[in-house]
């Protein structure tokens, strides 16, 4: 069976266990490299990574009309952007925005007096509330036909869209290429008539050719386990190149259609019965300018791949939009809540949080959380000292780490505060104060934005570290 499957370059299932789930529970890979679908699968990512701008335009064109007629003066931000994010750094410009429309309805110069006053009067008390959901059936029961489906029809808004001025279907070519500097890998992507002959680092694509590739993964998804070849009949594969843009690309089309539903909806004549948070209720102008408030802002929520990320949504309208986004009886596609207001919620490596400024983002560690439960030993965040590592590598882990805090902390004073509690923390445990401080001083002198406040954060870190330093040589002495 090893031979076997080394010789038909087939991938093997594998398992790692989410040890921050209570109760556990496995996260199932299917693994291998140069596996069969390996090229099928590197290409299908290559051309739906291109495809994403496009699903981020049709998406916010769903909300534009609204926007300025039925909601105009609500929103200080125009909607540029689908649900899909691709870095922390992305959620913390989320969290940005929504301050932004918050800051817009007290003081905003682009709305009238009036309009600020009516859609405050509308918001009435209602505080902020945030939320995290994961989906738990995306990998495992989420039906392949639902799947095939999705993406064929977000495919063809993309392709209706960018028809030739003859009114003929394009082909969509994508192009790999080095940057200038020749480090990093560059994609470029092109709509023409002709069919390109294709090369390493070129190939052209029809819509059918597109549904194809990905047909023909889904239908050759085999991995040996053990002695025994199976194929995945539902959910998508995890561990492909292509698996996590196909996940985005299907979800996005569901929230597209899902976002225009809720819009149709507000649309109809009064007296229709319609969908709200609220339950089954007839429609009257007042519910309508609440379910178009409301779309537009389920439209500002963010996604990583499988976890929703709803900001300023209550936990009723959460609940009620998943159902009516992603329609779990229609679909397969269930969620589980991790965490919503009042409760603390953390969303990949941070935490939102909110004060008198509005809503803020800091650092937040699973293993903190997994060694006050026991659950883990002593949490390594840096290599022993005395390793045969170069000091430039040892001490760039600590300017590793200030690059994830700055990009993910959004209050300054917490920036020094966390800057100077790492440095402290490798002092005890023999790193240089000297060489930590300079370190730091390196990052903020070059890499702190705005520039303006580099000196000032430069020495706020240093005394913060000298005073870590004096009082943790106190508890040692």
């Amino acid at each position: 069976a090893e031979s076997f499957a080394k010789f038909r370059r087939l991938a093997t299932l594998y398992a790692t266990i989410k040890t921050h789930k209570e109760p556990m529970k496995p996260r199932f890979i299917a693994g291998g490299r140069n596996n069969t679908l390996e090229l099928a699968n590197t290409w299908l990512h290559r051309v739906l990574w291109m495809l994403k701008p496009e699903a981020d335009a049709i998406f916010t064109e769903t909300m534009r009309d609204i926007e300025a007629k039925e909601l105009k003066g609500r929103f200080g931000r125009q909607l540029v952007e689908s649900w899909i994010v691709n870095s922390s750094q992305d959620v913390v410009e989320r969290v940005r925005a929504h301050n932004a429309n918050n800051n817009h309805l007290r003081t905003g110069p682009a709305a009238t007096a009036a309009e600020r006053l009516r859609w405050s009067n509308l918001r009435g008390s209602r505080p902020t509330q945030s939320g995290v959901h994961d989906f738990s059936s995306l990998y495992t029961t989420f039906d392949h036909q639902v799947v095939r489906n999705c993406l064929e029809r977000l495919l063809t808004r993309i392709f209706n869209k960018n028809r030739l001025p003859s009114g003929a279907e394009p082909l969509l070519v994508v192009r790999r290429s080095k940057s200038r500097d020749g480090d990093e890998d560059r994609e470029e992507k092109k709509w023409q008539a002709g069919e390109m002959r294709p090369t390493t680092n070129v190939r052209s694509y029809s819509r059918e050719q597109i549904v194809e590739l990905l047909n023909f993964i889904l239908d050759n998804a085999f991995v040996m386990v053990g002695g025994e070849l199976l194929r995945q009949e539902s959910g998508i594969p995890m561990g492909y190149g292509s698996s996590p843009m196909i996940a985005n690309l299907v979800l996005a089309l569901l929230e597209i259609e899902g976002i225009e539903g809720i819009i149709q909806d507000a649309k109809s004549p009064d007296g229709t019965v319609i969908s709200t948070a609220q339950g089954d209720t007839p429609n009257t102008p007042e519910t309508r300018i609440q379910q178009f408030e409301l779309a537009g802002r389920l439209s500002r929520c963010a996604r990583m791949i499988d976890d929703v990320l709803f900001i300023d949504v209550s936990p009723e309208e959460q609940r009620w939009a998943l159902k009516r986004i992603y329609k779990p009886d229609a679909t397969g596609l269930n969620t589980t809540e991790e965490c919503v207001s009042p409760q603390r919620v953390m969303h990949l490596d941070m935490e939102i949080l909110e004060d008198h400024l509005g809503l803020y983002t800091t650092l937040y560690d699973k293993r903190d959380a997994l060694a006050e439960k026991g659950k883990m030993g002593e949490v390594r965040r840096f290599p022993n000292v005395d390793s045969v590592l170069a000091d430039s590598c040892k001490y760039g882990t600590y300017k590793g780490y200030l690059h994830r805090v700055h990009r993910v902390v959004m209050r300054r004073s917490r920036f020094a505060a966390l800057a100077a509690q790492r440095a402290v923390e490798m002092w005890r445990q023999g790193y240089n104060a000297r060489k930590l401080k300079s370190t730091a001083g390196s990052f903020v002198r070059y890499g702190y934005r705005p520039s303006t406040r580099a000196r000032a954060m430069r020495l706020r870190v240093n005394i913060l570290i000298d005073a870590g330093i004096e009082r943790a040589s106190k508890a040692r002495a």
